[in-house]
């Protein structure tokens, strides 16, 4: 091999060291359509599609976002009616709105959104906007 042949040959190489390097390859971020869900931390994460970065470990999720506890709240709701038999109005569910950015962090898990609506009585929450969930 001659001096001229093996500078070509190291120049190639280095080349596709800096490439590689510089551009993430195809299998480092995982593309799920057809919806995603993530158990633990005592919740349960569900989404219609994310991204996954296998390097950094963050999720982007995408359309109707939802958590809701793993464990659902023991309790239930009876009708009760009153002497004439008419029955009380049903209990109304209290949902807090929150808007503007916000972080949530459930055990190690950290989730942020744009919006969040929770229902505090089943403690299911729905995010939207932009929301994206790292494990730290």
């Amino acid at each position: 091999m001659t001096m001229k042949h093996m500078v070509m040959f190291v120049l190639f190489l280095s080349s596709c060291l800096f490439a590689n390097a510089q551009v993430p390859g195809g299998d480092q971020l995982l593309h799920m359509n057809s919806g995603f869900g993530l158990h633990g931390y005592g919740i349960v994460l569900t989404a219609d599609g994310a991204d996954v970065n296998r390097i950094t470990g963050r999720i982007d999720l995408r359309g109707v976002v939802k958590v809701r506890p793993e464990v659902r709240p023991l309790m239930q709701e009876v009708p009760t009616t009153n002497r004439a038999g008419v029955p009380f109005p049903a209990v109304a569910p209290v949902v807090m709105h929150f808007r503007g950015k916000l972080e949530v962090t459930v055990g190690r898990l950290v989730i942020q959104a744009d919006e969040a609506d929770v229902d505090s009585r089943t403690g299911e929450t729905e995010f939207r906007g932009n929301v994206s969930a790292i494990r730290q």
